[in-house]
């Protein structure tokens, strides 16, 4: 069983001017580059998973939950042969703890595709692409088709569906939803009408109850959308939507490069988008809700004019389509990344971050330098469309080809996965905008002193974030627990590029001797150090 990534040959031009390099690095800082720090956490062995097939979440127990496809417990030598994927837990330093390996008998089915959701009930939600109930152990086919599971966050697992039949549906690749009405909505990839491409049908939309009552909503006929792998996103109306990354009719003069849709919670389904090739082909990632214009934002992995793939929005209404940035702009240079696999995520910022698994930054000697240099990116993006690169892939240690979407952390910090790594089995890294460091803690040297002492009464504190601070530095407030015996300044401001700064502490006269607080805040955190002040002499 391969589990290596897209490694297909891309032609490239080569030979570019000297003006057209220059040409690249001006378009190429639609956005400043930030010196943000991309750390990868963990690197996955195949024991405990083999690639990085889906996004991770953070439950509200403060870790993060994540699947693989591959790895697991029958593949404890990380060979990726014989495994049948994990669901794991880690915390944000990344240690990885194992929850739950599947195999080929599992009732839960194996092969997890689809990233987790945590229900309104506090347990995980996901799918698996084969198996399930009843599927036979011995058998070259499966008799099964895939999976709805229940996890909770103790790792105790139960099947709450099993793909029987195709009509059902067949292989669900994506994540699920939990409607306003507390059952969970989500896709096959192929099953359905099996009058359609017989017998593999094209894929269906469901409904399944957290009890396990299940209704087909859609069953996809071509025209009207094709094999969906991405996850339905509820919006603000209480409708879901959706994308196909292909649109096809039993005519093979007939066909279209993806589709958008929206479904009510009922069945009731519209198409609202037919892609022509230029506005984009393959939209297989998320979709997601900007809340300051209700638009709906997503990628297509190819299209546009050098097949590099394009961000687009959309209004909920199908109307308002519009391509925000071309990747490839640049005459397929794929300055700022190409090729994105999964969504974006909208950030506390207000920008939208995600991922290519191809090109980056920078195009040194295009004439030698082909982009597979450069594997992969992650982006930020305004809602202009204005696109700059934050970070590049190098591939080897660092990992390369980041296929899924980032989340954002409640500290602020986003998370993802990628393939590659030192055992060239996937990484789990962190990425620390630098518009958004975290207070990781404040402390004084001495942390004793003597009230009032012009040598002895006198201390020097110190704030320190967990990131280099941005452009115009960063300001953390300061105060005292006992201000007319302790004094601090009211903020104390790290230099851009810095991520420490000291400021001073002077102490009053006092015949008692008190503890003092010294509580230093930040972005809503606060961290303290604790003085003792002795007596005057």
């Amino acid at each position: 069983m391969s589990t290596s990534p897209d490694s297909r040959v891309r032609t490239r031009r080569a030979g570019l001017t000297a003006a057209v390099v220059a040409l690249i690095a001006i378009l190429a800082s639609s956005l400043p580059v930030a010196a943000a720090s991309t750390i990868v956490i963990h690197t996955f062995t195949g024991a405990e998973g083999n690639g990085n097939s889906a996004a991770l979440i953070q439950a509200t127990d403060g870790f993060f939950y994540g699947v693989s496809s591959f790895g697991g417990a029958a593949d404890p030598d990380g060979l990726g042969t014989a495994g049948s994927g994990t669901v794991f837990r880690m915390d944000a330093a990344g240690q990885v703890t194992v929850l739950h390996s599947f195999d080929r008998c599992d009732p839960a089915g194996y092969e997890p595709r689809g990233a987790l959701i945590q229900g309104s009930d506090g347990a995980l939600y996901g799918t698996t692409a084969k198996g399930g109930e009843g599927n036979s152990c011995t058998a070259t086919l499966d008799d099964r088709r895939g999976t709805v599971f229940r996890m909770e966050l103790d790792g105790t697992m139960s099947t709450v569906h099993t793909f029987v039949d195709y009509h059902d549906g067949d292989g669900p690749w994506a994540a699920l939803v939990e409607g306003p009405d507390g059952a969970l909505y989500g896709t096959t990839r192929t099953g359905g009408d099996i009058q359609q491409a017989w017998p593999l049908g094209r894929g269906t939309i469901f409904r399944v109850t957290k009890g396990g009552d299940f209704t087909v909503l859609r069953r996809f006929t071509g025209p009207d959308g094709l094999n969906p792998i991405a996850p339905l996103m509820l919006a603000s109306d209480g409708k879901m939507y959706g994308t196909t990354p292909q649109a096809r009719s039993t005519d093979p003069n007939e066909s279209g490069s993806g589709t958008i849709f929206r479904i009510a919670t009922g069945g009731a389904f519209t198409q609202l988008k037919l892609f022509g090739f230029q506005e984009g082909a393959e939209p297989r990632g998320r979709l997601v809700q900007h809340p300051a214009d209700g638009y709906l934002y997503g990628v297509t992995r190819l299209g546009g004019p050098y097949q590099d793939g394009v961000v687009y929005r959309i209004h909920p209404s199908g109307t308002g389509f519009q391509v925000l940035h071309r990747f490839g702009f640049d005459g397929g240079y794929a300055s700022t990344g190409s090729e994105p696999a999964d969504g974006l995520v909208i950030a506390d910022d207000g920008s939208f971050y995600g991922t290519t698994q191809f090109g980056g930054q920078p195009v040194n000697d295009p004439d030698t330098t082909d982009e597979f240099g450069r594997n992969g990116t992650i982006f930020r993006m305004k809602r202009s469309g204005k696109l700059g690169v934050m970070h590049t892939f190098m591939g080897g240690d660092g990992g390369l080809q980041p296929q899924v979407a980032l989340v954002q952390s409640a500290n602020g910090k986003l998370f993802g996965m990628a393939w590659g790594g030192a055992a060239d089995r996937g990484i789990a890294y962190r990425y620390a905008p630098n518009a958004r460091p975290v207070l990781k803690d404040v402390g004084a040297n001495p942390t004793e002193v003597w009230a009032g002492d012009p040598a002895f009464g006198v201390s020097t504190g110190t704030v320190i974030l967990d990131g280099r601070a941005p452009v115009g530095g960063t300001v953390v407030s300061l105060t005292s627990s006992r201000p007319n015996l302790l004094q601090v300044p009211p903020s104390v401001k790290v230099k851009a590029g810095w991520s420490t700064e000291d400021f001073p502490i002077t102490t009053s006269s006092s015949a008692v001797e008190r503890t003092v607080t010294i509580t230093a805040t930040y972005g809503g955190i606060s961290r303290t150090v604790v003085m003792t002040v002795h007596p005057s002499f």
